[in-house]
């Protein structure tokens, strides 16, 4: 979710060499949480505003996060977690673990670090400060951070949002606040990068992990590359998020 920027293609440990990117219209299913991806690996698939439009993917996915995006991505898994919701929204609370994730080059062909530093912010343009506790993580209030990944040239700051529910779900809202630049063009608008995840407990110890991201504009590169882009990153947060203990 925050991890989107410009067009690279994710390698995960756990997958094959190319992400799939069918036109999503099974795992639009899971943003209403009728399904969740088995043990073995996480279910992916990425379409474009053009499916939603034409009838290919229901505007289900797209009520998630709104409309004017221009590609979407999704992915559906399980992990192990037996330390509840706490231990669940820990997991995001722990903002410097991002810094060093790895994540596959299509464009260098080789394995590289996606994300230089990151780090939780005292407030919006606020200094860095430690992890964001438990505490602030069900606060009900915005949270924000700062991350630099490998290609942008600044630091990018983002809000995110926990809706903790009765039944025990929880859902966490991720959209970029400044402007993501490359050298000195600003790729993405604030507002341009927004994530949803869902998590929800499933019993004996596993949980469903569902993320929904979509992207407004760019650079104008090829389609099919930014499909591949959105996907392969948000792979990446899955890999590091149910990798975490």
């Amino acid at each position: 979710a925050f991890l989107l920027a410009t067009a690279f293609f994710l390698k995960p440990s756990f997958a094959a060499t190319a992400a799939d990117t069918s036109s999503g219209a099974a795992l639009c299913a899971a943003g209403n949480d009728q399904l969740f991806a088995g043990s073995t690996g996480p279910a992916t698939a990425s379409w474009t505003k053009d499916d939603i439009i034409n009838g290919r993917v229901s505007k289900s996915c797209q009520n998630l996060v709104g409309g004017g995006y221009g590609f979407y991505a999704a992915v559906s898994g399980r992990f192990k977690n037996t330390g509840g919701a706490d231990a669940a929204l820990k997991r995001f609370a722990s903002i410097s673990s991002l810094t060093g994730m790895p994540y596959w080059s299509e464009t260098d062909r080789r394995n590289e670090t996606l994300i230089r530093k990151a780090s939780a912010l005292d407030g919006t343009g606020g200094a860095a400060r430690a992890d964001f506790t438990l505490a602030e993580m069900r606060s009900g209030t915005d949270l924000y951070f700062s991350q630099t990944d490998n290609r942008s040239s600044r630091p990018v700051e983002y809000r995110l949002s926990v809706n903790e529910q009765k039944s025990g779900k929880i859902i966490i809202t991720i959209s970029n606040v400044t402007a993501v630049y490359w050298t000195v063009l600003p790729v993405f608008k604030p507002q341009a990068l927004q994530s949803i995840y869902v998590l929800k407990p499933l019993g004996g110890g596993m949980w469903g992990y569902f993320n929904l991201s979509a992207v407004r504009g760019g650079l104008g590169i090829a389609g099919s590359s930014q499909q591949k882009s959105t996907l392969n990153r948000a792979v990446a947060m899955y890999a590091h998020f149910t990798a975490q203990k």
